[in-house]
């Protein structure tokens, strides 16, 4: 204990403690009666519950808790689920991720980043290991959350051998201030079957293995080492080709090994099912989908963590030659042409990546990783609009246009204007761009259109307005749609001058409850009314008001409306 804030002693972090831990323990050497006391000392909001995956308020911690040797700044992905994730994550998600837990949106970024499959997502329970609880309770005196076993994924103490224990509110998303030692309870010993528990801990070992690695993943590498070990593996012959039924019986075979993971519901039973779940992730060139999947197709084909870690790391020291060129082109034994021979082989097929792996001889999906690592551009689609139609492109570009129109603007194919944005990043981001403003405008003139009574009301303004454009507000103009609503609020509020003083906290909290409000409405679980549980669990704060609603009587009166009077 090296720091006191306020009068209250602190403790160091354990290893691989989890800051719900941190937290939790400084709560009960504290002695406070509440949680929600101990929040408001370190998060500065009264929640008695948090989420103990990402919790939020860091950014209130980090402005008192910096300058003393070990206690320099938290970490956040060092102390949460964060550290799971980060391998699969670009530098900007991961900085978009940090900045959502510090603003208080630790509930959005779980949503986001728990997505397993369709409508499906981890649950991120707390989970414990029997034989750790004793032996931290002997070297440390305490019992705490270890962040390696709430990985997703991982079930089993790799310390121990034992099946990790989960807390008994599993379903719940978020926790009041706990230990393992008082939540969680030893199983007898004899009622453990060790033998069966070998798949689990053999996935549990590849994930914390990766994640530990703390190698962030290219996409774009990691789906050529896939190709090249379904290659070695038998999967693939040498042209690329490949018998579904053959890799859908292997897959399958590992699937339920492991599959009895209440995680794990999506695996596969069908060859038709496991052709769908292989493809979604040997396509995933940007990483969009679950780390989780990616970790058990890896576990699948490499088993040893080591070997596709080791490969990995001399692909990516290999800077010289492309990874397709290097591990795929010498499998299929062909011998590819200087890239001015291969760029009129390209043309002279007319941009068909599919005729042209034809006369390679090889797959279509590792030659356009070649292509696209060699820079090599549709040139024969630029002859078509060369001249007075480049201007009129980019032009139509710039303004939003769409492909369709472009192309029937232009005389030409749809999918020459396709192949043009696909092989020139600048030209597609800039056409992206224009129509994200185009639909930003679109969607302020829409909701500017209408009737601003309707915002005080029980008919929403979501009833009246698409569900896509409501979408698009709250998630990329959240700043505006904050800013719009607190203007009419405002207007609103004159009507009971002289009834209460109105204030900005007031006010901002009215912009919040009418935001959330409209989300819930335009989500597919929906039921017909907002009530206190939907605004409690999605704005930070909101136990302010709980506490002393006196404080906001615009607020107050706002939610009786949307609730129909049911608050």
């Amino acid at each position: 204990m090296n720091l006191v804030l306020s009068g209250y002693p602190l403790l160091e972090r354990l290893p691989d403690e989890t800051l719900f831990s941190w937290v939790s323990r400084l709560h009960a050497f504290w002695g406070l009666g509440s949680s929600s006391d101990t929040s408001l000392i370190l998060f500065g909001h009264q929640l008695s519950r948090i989420s103990h995956d990402f919790p939020s308020g860091s950014s209130y911690l980090n402005k008192w808790y910096e300058g003393e040797g070990d206690f320099s700044r938290i970490n956040l992905v060092d102390v949460t689920l964060l550290k799971f994730y980060k391998p699969f994550m670009t530098d900007a998600l991961l900085a978009s991720s940090i900045r959502n837990i510090m603003q208080g949106w630790g509930g959005a970024l779980r949503e986001r980043l728990s997505c397993l499959s369709y409508q499906a997502h981890t649950s991120h329970p707390l989970k414990a290991c029997p034989d750790c609880i004793v032996e931290d309770m002997s070297s440390f005196g305490w019992s705490y959350w270890h962040l390696q076993h709430q990985f997703p994924g991982v079930w089993i103490c790799l310390k121990h051998g034992l099946p990790l224990l989960q807390l008994s509110s599993n379903s719940a998303v978020t926790h009041e201030y706990v230990l393992p030692l008082a939540s969680i309870s030893s199983p007898h010993r004899e009622d453990l079957k060790l033998s069966s528990l070998y798949p689990i801990s053999d996935l549990a070992d590849f994930i914390i293995s990766v994640v530990q690695g703390e190698e962030r993943i290219d996409g774009q590498k990691l789906m050529g080492m896939y190709q090249c070990q379904m290659m070695k593996r038998g999967f693939l012959d040498g042209d690329g080709k490949c018998d579904w039924s053959v890799i859908a019986d292997d897959f399958i075979r590992y699937a339920q090994r492991v599959g009895d993971l209440s995680e794990l519901h999506f695996f596969p039973e069908t060859i038709q099912k496991s052709g769908r779940v292989l493809s979604q992730v040997l396509q995933d060139y940007q990483l969009h989908l679950h780390p989780l999947r990616h970790m058990l197709v890896q576990n699948w084909l490499w088993n040893n963590p080591s070997d596709f870690l080791n490969e990995y790391h001399e692909m990516m020291a290999d800077v010289s030659t492309p990874l397709w060129k290097s591990k795929c082109e010498l499998m299929y034994g062909n011998s590819f042409s200087d890239r001015s021979e291969l760029t009129a082989l390209y043309a002279s097929v007319k941009g068909s990546v599919d005729d042209l792996a034809d006369v390679l001889g090889v797959s279509t999906v590792l030659l356009r990783n070649y292509l696209k690592e060699q820079g090599i551009q549709l040139r024969h689609y630029r002859k078509e609009v060369s001249g007075g139609k480049v201007s009129r492109l980019v032009s139509f570009l710039d303004s939003g246009l769409s492909l369709g129109g472009i192309a029937s603007e232009l005389s030409i194919s749809r999918q020459a204007v396709c192949s043009i944005l696909n092989n020139d990043e600048h030209l597609k981001s800039r056409w992206r761009g224009a129509c994200f403003e185009k639909f930003k405008q679109l969607a302020r003139s829409r909701l500017k259109s209408m009737d601003s009574d309707l915002l005080f009301c029980r008919v929403s303004i979501a009833d009246k307005m698409s569900p896509e454009i409501c979408r698009f507000l709250i998630r990329w103009d959240r700043d505006w749609m904050i800013a719009y609503f607190k203007y009419h609020i405002r207007k609103w509020a004159r009507y009971f001058v002289g009834l209460f003083e109105m204030t900005d906290s007031d006010v901002m909290l009215c912009a919040q409850i009418l935001m959330y409000s409209i989300r819930h409405r335009v989500s597919s679980s929906y039921k017909g009314v907002c009530t206190r549980l939907i605004f409690r669990r999605f704005i930070p704060g909101f136990s302010s008001f709980d506490e002393s609603p006196s404080r906001f009587p615009l607020s107050h009166r706002l939610i009786k409306i949307l609730t129909g009077n049911k608050f």
